[in-house]
């Protein structure tokens, strides 16, 4: 089986992470860790450095965590959905796992809307269990901290 985890934001990355552990892979699965570059993101190499540690990072806890040793990590530039799917088509991706921004979804399709109507392969949108975005009221979040 071919994963390709799209990765944003390090809050996303545990969640992800969690997932990618606790699931029964099939044997002999390859993952693709991409991280997308917007072409406004300031691209310095203080940041690419600290990328590429993150990404190696991430790497290494599902190789950990799953047994498999096919696992590579790509940092790509563009407009995130195309991105993601160019990557996901490169590496004849079955599966692809990424988070989900609350805080884009109310003005504009989400990335991850988005590449659920446009991928071929099964998608898997981890969701933080709360959020102050989306819609979601402060007060209603800090009650559900105060229950967690």
């Amino acid at each position: 089986m071919n994963i390709v985890i799209a990765l944003q934001k390090e809050l996303d990355s545990k969640l992800i992470l969690d997932f990618v552990s606790n699931y029964k892979w099939p044997a002999k699965s390859k993952f693709k860790v991409v991280h997308v570059l917007h072409p406004h993101e300031c691209t310095s190499t203080t940041k690419r450095e600290y990328l590429e540690r993150f990404l190696n990072s991430f790497v290494q806890n599902v190789k950990k965590n799953t047994g498999s040793d096919d696992v590579s990590s790509v940092v790509d530039e563009g407009e995130p959905v195309s991105a993601v799917l160019r990557v996901s088509e490169y590496a004849k991706a079955d599966m692809v796992i990424m988070g989900h921004d609350p805080a884009h979804a109310e003005s504009h399709k989400s990335v991850s809307e988005s590449l659920a109507q446009l991928e071929k392969c099964s998608i898997v949108i981890i969701r933080p269990p709360f959020h102050t975005g989306g819609g979601a009221k402060a007060k209603d979040t800090a009650k559900e901290e105060a229950i967690v």
